[in-house]
């Protein structure tokens, strides 16, 4: 809910200053370069940068998940209301809306796919409480999921999905379709996470991503 996500944005600003204290800073995450001008600061207190030279906007801080333990460890309030909120969003109508949403991603892509005898093979990172596994295995595809929240891992597993954990290894590839579905800009090293995947991938396989667009609504 609306009440849910500002409470937990004030709890996060609470304890900001000293969690990003700690993180190590980055350089442009697209060029790499070390030159970059400050923008602004989000609502949930990130410093926004602009790179001195190819204008890629980013934190300048590498945010990553160890990030978001490191304040759950500051503040128990944070990490209940964090699981309740995963917790909510297995709710009957949220996965649905989801399965669909993804499930038209899948239907798009999947006449693009190998097509045989053997069935497609679809692996997605940050497959979350794994709507996206549920929508595969609805059009028979033979799924594996990857996700780091460990209250998404368990609520995925609990409905046993096939989905691993960091460092778990992946023995069902090679893969003919990898989706990142609005998960690279939640990670600190985007090419990073799409290199660890593609040699998972068939050597006739897609990678399909989807991102948040800074220009729409």
């Amino acid at each position: 809910t609306e009440a849910d996500w500002r409470a937990a944005v004030q709890l996060w600003r609470r304890h900001a200053a000293e969690v990003l204290a700690t993180v190590a800073d980055r350089p442009c995450p697209a060029c790499d370069s070390a030159q970059s001008r400050e923008l602004f600061e989000s609502y949930d207190a990130h410093r926004y940068h602009e790179c001195a030279d190819c204008g890629c906007w980013f934190v300048p801080k590498r945010v990553n998940w160890s990030t978001f333990e490191a304040f759950f460890a500051r503040s128990p309030e944070g990490a209940a209301l964090a699981r309740a909120m995963m917790n909510a969003r297995d709710e009957d109508a949220k996965r649905t809306a989801d399965m669909q949403r993804i499930g038209g991603y899948l239907d798009d892509l999947l006449p693009m796919l190998r097509q045989g005898d053997q069935p497609v093979r679809y692996l997605d990172a940050g497959c979350g409480v794994g709507r996206s596994l549920r929508a595969g295995r609805e059009r028979g595809l033979t799924v594996q999921g990857v996700e780091v929240d460990t209250e998404a891992l368990a609520l995925a597993r609990a409905d046993r999905l096939p989905v691993a954990g960091p460092g778990d290894p992946l023995t069902t590839g090679p893969y003919h379709l990898l989706s990142f579905w609005e998960t690279l800009e939640h990670i600190d090293d985007p090419l990073a996470a799409l290199m660890q995947y593609l040699p998972h991938l068939d050597p006739d396989g897609l990678v399909a991503i989807t991102v948040p667009n800074l220009n729409a609504l």
